[in-house]
């Protein structure tokens, strides 16, 4: 029996150990790096039980963990004061190789969000920035999605059917990355909105809106 330890020796948290024979081989332990969870300026703190672990936070095991198909894109349905809109980046836009919703949240719209609607609600948040801290949370709120290319066409990876008040069709969205007619719409759960950041979203813009999300239990 081999003992192999690929992550963790050197760091809090993370660790992944794999115990092999000639005939199988097993992962007892495949933690998150607990640096990564405790820092408040890491979209990775924002992580709940129940969510995806991000593109590049899995350990590195041959043979055991594949990385999932390249992103192309990501976007997000928001809520505006003037409607719904929808907000998108490109892979060649990310900043880092493993940009994601969390990072994009966290980066943009969460500070777009927050410029937008402050006005709004200036009773509860006197500046932008407290309406941002506020909002920073609710990565799961809104729906979104991501854009996979598969040879000359795509997959849009989604979570919730788009909501007739949204004002949003799928040509819209595909409109956003130029491949109308060319995408495939796939239901995913991980891009379920969560009923938590939907319900807190509500309450702290005034919405009576409400649209599809999934309950997750953090206990």
């Amino acid at each position: 029996m081999k003992l192999t330890i690929h992550r963790g020796a050197k760091q809090i948290g993370g660790s992944c150990v794999e115990l092999a024979t000639e005939r199988a081989r097993l992962i007892i332990d495949a933690g998150l790096p607990l640096d990564d969870l405790h820092d408040p300026a890491k979209p990775r703190a924002k992580l709940r039980p129940g969510q995806p672990i991000p593109d590049g936070l899995a350990p590195k095991v041959p043979g055991l963990f594949a990385p999932g198909p390249k992103v192309d894109a990501i976007y997000y349905l928001v809520r505006l004061p003037s409607g719904w809109r929808v907000q998108a980046v490109r892979a060649e836009e990310f900043p880092v190789e493993d940009f994601g919703h969390a990072d994009y949240w966290e980066q943009t719209l969460a500070s777009l969000l927050a410029r937008e609607w402050q006005p709004a609600v200036a009773g509860e948040f006197r500046t932008v920035a407290a309406c941002r801290e506020e909002l920073l949370p609710l990565v799961y709120a809104f729906p979104r999605g991501r854009v996979v290319r598969q040879g000359s066409k795509f997959a849009v990876y989604h979570g919730n059917n788009l909501e007739s008040f949204m004002q949003c069709d799928r040509k819209a969205i595909e409109a956003c990355f130029g491949i109308q007619g060319r995408a495939k719409w796939v239901l995913d759960e991980h891009e379920q909105c969560v009923a938590h950041d939907r319900d807190r979203m509500r309450e702290v813009l005034g919405l009576k809106e409400t649209w599809p999300a999934a309950s997750v239990n953090w206990d």
